[in-house]
């Protein structure tokens, strides 16, 4: 057996032994005192009883004899505290009578001088005589104590003397609380049920402080005895970093702190009247009249009806002119030559192509504008609960630490209790090592210490973040709520530079968090059902609406639930009504690529890098001129016959086009992408939603576009490599395995998450994890806020992807909303149609390496807009439209040039 162990069965084995000898002493007195007879002993009588009255017999009569002579009535008091403090060395609960012998001591003297001056008064003299035959009822010591020291006195001051020390050392041998007694016996009469309560929670409170106590102090025992040099209890003073170890503070921030200066700017924002917002008069102003009204301004201020000619490009096309004259000499040089080239017949005259379909002019989506914009008050959000007491005594917080420090010591780890910081759902107690000390050892003792706090699970930060210590994350036994309202109200809140605020939560040292947005770029939310995310995703949204307006600011949602986002459909921010669909949600987020990409042609037209140089740019400064057309020479692989019949390689110029007509608003509003159930649309189409994730991610931070995914399966088949590249920003809840919490975080810790908003929170850019309790707001609270944006204006969609969306699917119509890569598309396959003079799925997936799926829809599309027949089978297609201008033997059509091939 180890010498520690040994000590430890010593130390139980001797206090048990001098407990039982303690009671079965008190035992024997107590049997010999009420069965003591005078008549037993020869003293004073002749008669003795025989057989003995007395259950101990001649011993028990002597002992009897000699306590009644020196104690008085007050020898009944010597075996009660002698079991009484056998009780204390058996049992834990009455461990504290091992140190007040001197308290028993006081009250069986204080019996014995009360007894010596009024044993005349009472009549206690008389029966003492009678039936015990002894002079005095108070004993011999009681006269030697009454005559010598309380007659200096007098009765009245001997009797206040005595009646406080004897209720006094009642109080310390049974720790009765007389004061904290006489105040919940007030508050129970005077002062309610709830004070009776309070009252009440106080007292358990207490008692588990003093248990803690007593197992601090047993364990600090336990380890004197062990006869090392340094008890753990007075450490080296050292910690880690070799610098003396402050004193340690206690701070409990899980209740509602008061902030005068708060306090007094609310008391003036309430007594001022609110101004609305800055903005034009009248209601609603739809995207499309926004983006009409700055097309026609940019076309008013001057500028030509036709585009301008580029004067590169002019120069490049005079000399082509200039040498058509002599190209075409040397054919006429040749009669022979040109009579058996040209027919006699006089030619048909040319076809004309038909015009290329004018794109239309790039243009962003128009925010709404709203006359008189209010953003929501704050009344519609609960107050925190400012009754709130703390749930726990800061003597209950310095227990808790000196058990965790104990609890180490017994495996030879010397530590120093540091800093206790409260927070709303976890207490964080800091351990100082000493110098030497493995902070692995420490980690690994974990189970230990939540077995000896009573923890359900506990989390160790080894070491803490910016310091030299070691902490201990405690689930708090009751939590405290984070309402959206506190954080609103904060001083964080109110000051913060960041352009999108975002409300997170509440740290460990009650400290608001909020983010930004726009330094994020994007979020990854996280965890188990029923953690936390929605309510998280509420609060995102809670804290965006009220800060922007719909002109500033506006929202794309993705909700496969159905039920998580319903509510936000009557807010004017969205683009679209919430998508609910999975087999849409491609769409949506086609479309948002191509706003990104509108918006960064927008940007290299006016010369700037992102939205913010875009927004805070001079309005009245005009745009740079646009960059002129390259002319570009170069060899292509074209061979013509001359004139004199030989192969000859032509050199042409290729020319790279611009882009087209740019309508440049005046202001770029923020979109913010939210999808709620990513694992829902991985299931549908996995490729097609990575892709448009992945490209909103990779692109979109410069443009005003922001992403904001939540799933509740954070495994890799969800959460890809892709989108975690391109997401750096993320937040984990609860999750059950610890394979979970690296896939999200790459670290480990949120499977020892509580539940109920108590996430992990990484900051972009940062390998620092914080752990914050996540912000509370309630349905009617969101009810409140959203039915008051819905009374100031109407949502105003965006046509083009609303008419997309309820097409459900058909992205190729482009009159209904088709990009423009599948019209690139389209001309294409016409192209191939006027050379090849057959029209067939087979052949546009060999000639454009499509595949079978978007080829058929490509035909269908030319089908649908009279180009080529109805499909024949095995046979290709009939062609309904003469695409070169002469018909199928050479001549023109007869009838209208433009209508079908007979």
């Amino acid at each position: 057996m180890p010498r520690k162990d040994a000590a430890r069965s010593h130390q139980h084995g001797v206090n048990d032994v001098i407990g039982i000898g303690l009671c079965l002493t008190g035992l024997l007195l107590l049997c010999a005192l009420l069965s003591y007879d005078p008549k037993d002993l020869q003293l004073n009588h002749t008669a003795v009883n025989s057989p003995l009255n007395n259950l101990i017999g001649i011993v028990g009569a002597r002992l009897g004899l000699w306590l009644f002579l020196g104690f008085g009535l007050a020898a009944y008091m010597v075996p009660s505290l002698l079991m009484m403090f056998g009780l204390g060395y058996l049992v834990g609960f009455f461990s504290y009578l091992q140190q007040r012998w001197i308290w028993g001591a006081v009250l069986l003297f204080c019996c014995m001088g009360l007894m010596s001056m009024f044993e005349k008064d009472l009549g206690y003299q008389t029966w003492a005589y009678q039936h015990l035959e002894i002079t005095s009822s108070g004993g011999l010591a009681g006269q030697f104590f009454y005559r010598h020291a309380l007659v200096y006195i007098g009765k009245v001051g001997g009797c206040i003397v005595l009646a406080g020390l004897y209720l006094i050392s009642l109080l310390y041998l049974t720790n009765f609380r007389l004061g904290q007694w006489c105040r919940d016996w007030w508050a129970v009469r005077f002062g309610g049920s709830a004070s009776a309560n309070a009252s009440a929670n106080e007292v358990e409170l207490e008692r588990r402080a003093r248990l803690l106590e007593k197992q601090a102090r047993q364990l600090q025992e336990q380890l004197d005895k062990t006869g090392k040099a340094s008890p753990p209890s007075v450490p080296s003073g050292l910690g880690a970093d070799m610098r003396p170890v402050p004193e340690p503070t206690v701070r409990d921030l899980s209740v509602p702190q008061s902030n005068p200066a708060a306090l007094q700017k609310k008391s003036k924002e309430k007594d001022s009247p609110r101004e609305p917002a800055p903005a034009e008069e009248g209601a609603v102003i739809s995207g499309k009249e926004v983006a009409a009204a700055s097309t026609a301004d940019i076309l008013g201020k001057g500028a030509p009806a036709e585009p301008p000619v580029n004067e590169n490009l002019r120069a490049s096309r005079e000399p082509e002119a200039a040498d058509a004259p002599e190209a075409a000499a040397p054919a006429a040089a040749n009669p022979a030559a040109e009579e058996a080239v040209e027919p006699s017949a006089p030619p048909p005259p040319a076809r004309p192509k038909p015009a290329p379909r004018k794109p239309k002019p790039i243009a962003v989506a128009a925010a709404p504008k709203i006359g008189n914009y209010q953003l929501p008050p704050l009344d519609f959000l609960q107050t925190p609960d400012a009754t709130l007491k703390p749930t726990e005594t800061k003597d209950e917080l310095m227990a808790n630490a000196r058990l965790m420090q104990q609890t180490l010591a017994q495996f030879d780890i010397e530590v120093s209790p540091g800093d206790i910081t409260k927070g709303p759902t976890i207490t964080r107690y800091e351990l100082h090592p000493a110098p030497g000390v493995k902070l692995e050892k420490i980690v690994a003792l974990s189970n230990n210490i939540a077995a000896a706090l009573k923890a359900e699970r506990i989390n160790i930060l080894a070491p803490v973040p910016g310091k030299s210590s070691v902490g201990v994350e405690v689930p708090n036994a009751v939590k405290t709520k984070v309402m959206v309202r506190d954080l609103f109200e904060s001083e964080e809140w109110r000051s913060t530079k960041a352009r999108i605020p975002v409300a997170l939560g509440k740290d460990v040292y009650g400290v608001p968090i909020i983010s930004d947005l726009s330094e994020m770029p994007h979020l990854l939310i996280a965890g188990s059902t029923g953690s936390g995310k929605s309510v998280c995703i509420n609060a995102i949204i809670t804290s965006l609406l009220y800060r922007f307006p719909p002109d500033k600011l506006r929202f794309v949602m993705i909700d496969p639930k159905v039920v998580e986002l319903q509510q936000y459909n009557p807010l004017p921010h969205l683009v679209v009504p919430v998508v609910t669909d999975p087999k849409k949600v491609i769409l949506a987020l086609r479309w948002v690529v191509n706003e990104m990409e509108k918006r960064y042609q927008i940007f290299a037209r006016v010369g700037v890098r992102n939205i913010r140089s875009f927004n805070e740019r001079p309005k009245n400064k005009p745009a740079p001129p646009a960059e002129p057309e390259l002319p570009l020479s170069a060899k292509r692989e074209k061979v013509e016959v001359s004139s004199d019949g030989f192969a000859v390689e032509l050199d042409e110029e290729i020319v790279v086009p611009r882009d087209e007509e740019i309508v440049i608003p005046d202001y770029l509003s923020y979109i913010v992408v939210i999808i709620d159930e990513l694992a829902d649309l991985m299931l549908v189409a996995p490729a097609d939603v990575e892709m448009a994730i992945a490209r909103i991610t990779q692109m979109a931070r410069a443009a005003g576009i922001h992403c904001i995914v939540a799933t509740q399966r954070p495994s890799v088949d969800v959460i890809t490599g892709v989108i975690k590249a391109n997401i750096p920003a993320r937040i984990a809840f609860q999750v059950a395995a610890k394979v979970d919490s690296r896939t999200i975080l790459d670290a480990m810790g949120a499977d020892k998450l509580l539940g109920k908003g108590d996430m992990l929170y990484l900051p972009p850019g940062s390998a620092k994890l914080i752990r914050i309790q996540g912000a509370l707001i309630t349905d009617g609270e969101l009810e409140k806020v959203v039915a008051f944006i819905a009374k100031q204006g109407k949502p105003t969609y965006e046509v083009d992807i609303h008419q997309q969306l309820q097409k459900a699917g058909d992205s190729f119509d482009e009159e209904n909303g088709g990009s423009g890569e599948d019209e690139e598309l389209i001309q294409q396959c016409i192209e191939i149609i006027r050379s090849e003079q057959k029209a067939s799925v087979s052949l546009m997936q060999r000639r454009l390496r499509l595949g079978y799926t978007r080829a058929a829809r490509i035909m269908d599309e030319l089908e649908a807009r009279g180009i080529v027949g109805p499909n024949k089978g095995a046979e290709p297609r009939d062609i309904l439209i003469d695409l070169d201008g002469t018909g199928a033997d050479g001549n023109p059509p007869p009838g209208n040039e433009d209508g079908p091939a007979s």
